[in-house]
């Protein structure tokens, strides 16, 4: 048996944080620009007040992306309903702040070496203030795991780019002196491999979206059921046509992703499969352009209507099928 989701989100339900967050954005955002201006010009005077400037900018820029973060989850978590029950989100601002400004400050100071642990804590923050029938949901993932794949899925491979890219680039410059076709050609090369940074990281997002993807609810596990070859050269493929495109098939990549991953995500007990999620529309390409269309002319003003009419077009096509509708077909 097949039941869908439902949401119900309208823009006019969040059109007001959201104006609030980016005005309040840009007064931060553009302060602190002009601060790393300040710094940059020849003979800047007092470099030091300048960085706790900046610094302070900084963090009342995470404050106000964790609060807004919160108010948001607030409003979209309820919109959205399974067999006539809605999920309930319950998390308060003050300890998300609290939480995401030590994590920042945490991943900074480490160089980025705590984040996977930051990530951690946010799942699992977010995770068990949402409730469903009554019920708090448990995040499974473990920190040591993320920070492997950072290692060998990101930053491996992109210091092997990097090398590749510098190298090539230096080699054309050497040869222009004697061959400028080959040194053409070699500048070639080393723009295609410049593109070629979307395709590096699909591997790394795969495996981040799949770690993040590990869910408990009472006694199901909520997982994705996928292969990493054959959805890394999905998600590769679907990359490389919106390079190609230049942004033109950007619906179509969301959509078939989306598809394609709500499709292989399961719902096991005892690591036994009891339902499946599914997507049962994919002709959404014009409509996903239209909104962002509308979002664009409008100078962003239709955003938050946009983006509700899309997360109701995603939602509203999701189904849950359990096991014996699948062995029936």
């Amino acid at each position: 048996m097949k039941e869908n989701f439902s949401c119900t989100l309208t823009g006019s339900q969040w059109w007001k944080p959201l104006i609030g967050y980016f005005v309040l954005l840009l007064a931060l955002f553009i302060p602190f620009e002009f601060a790393i201006i300040r710094m940059s010009l020849p003979g800047a005077e007092n470099p030091g007040s300048s960085l706790l400037f900046m610094l302070v900018m900084l963090i009342l820029i995470i404050i106000l992306e964790a609060a807004f973060s919160i108010i948001i989850y607030r409003i979209v978590y309820p919109s959205i309903s399974i067999r006539n029950e809605s999920f309930k989100f319950n998390g308060q601002i003050g300890p998300f702040i609290k939480l995401y400004l030590i994590g920042s400050l945490l991943s900074l100071i480490t160089l980025g070496f705590y984040f996977p642990w930051f990530t951690k804590k946010l799942m699992d923050y977010i995770t068990e203030n949402t409730e469903f029938k009554g019920e708090k949901t448990f995040f499974l993932g473990k920190a040591g795991k993320l920070l492997k794949y950072y290692l060998l899925a990101l930053w491996l491979p992109l210091i092997v780019w990097a090398i590749l890219v510098i190298g090539i680039a230096g080699l054309a410059g050497v040869v222009a002196a004697f061959s400028t076709p080959l040194a053409i050609i070699l500048g070639i090369i080393a723009g295609i491999l410049y593109l070629f940074i979307f395709v590096i990281i699909i591997p790394f997002m795969y495996l981040a979206y799949k770690w993040q993807m590990d869910m408990q609810w009472k006694n199901i596990r909520i997982t994705w059921k996928t292969e990493f070859w054959p959805s890394s050269l999905f998600l590769a493929g679907q990359v490389l046509l919106t390079i190609i495109t230049v942004g033109i098939y950007f619906p179509a990549f969301y959509i078939k992703s989306y598809r394609y991953f709500i499709g292989k995500t399961v719902l096991e007990t005892n690591g036994e499969e009891i339902s499946r999620l599914g997507f049962k529309n994919d002709s959404g390409f014009g409509y996903i352009w239209g909104q962002t269309l509308l979002s664009m002319i409008t100078m962003g003003i239709y955003l938050p209507w946009a983006y509700a009419n899309c997360l109701r077009y995603f939602i509203n096509n999701t189904y849950i099928e359990d096991k014996q509708s699948l062995l029936n077909q």
